[in-house]
């Protein structure tokens, strides 16, 4: 019979201070790996500072002022099945994807 193991503390994920977001997508050149990049960055950041505890608008709010504005011109030209008041992060990185990659 195998021995039980000793319980592990629950840890309490803290933000790490002094973390910078992801730099702005560039749309210019190499749009489907600057997107990529730019959405891994973007992942790893959000877990790091907790982001999916935050309120719906609050992390759609960062999304938008942390891609930047050439990105955000191009997201105002997206159309969405979803009012503004209900799109998610997931909503507006789908339409990005398929701007950059294609579907």
């Amino acid at each position: 019979m195998a021995e039980a193991q000793p319980a592990r503390p629950i840890q309490t994920q803290v933000p790490v201070s002094g973390l910078r977001a992801p730099q702005p997508l560039n749309v210019d050149s190499n749009l489907a790996e600057n997107w990529r990049l730019f959405k891994q960055k973007w992942r790893n950041y959000a877990i790091i500072t907790t982001l999916p505890q935050q309120a719906r608008d609050y992390q759609v709010a960062l999304f938008l002022h942390t891609i930047g504005d050439e990105a955000l011109k191009v997201y105002t030209g997206f159309k969405f099945d979803t009012p503004d008041a209900e799109r998610t992060i997931d909503d507006i990185i789908q339409k990005f994807e398929i701007f950059a990659v294609g579907e």
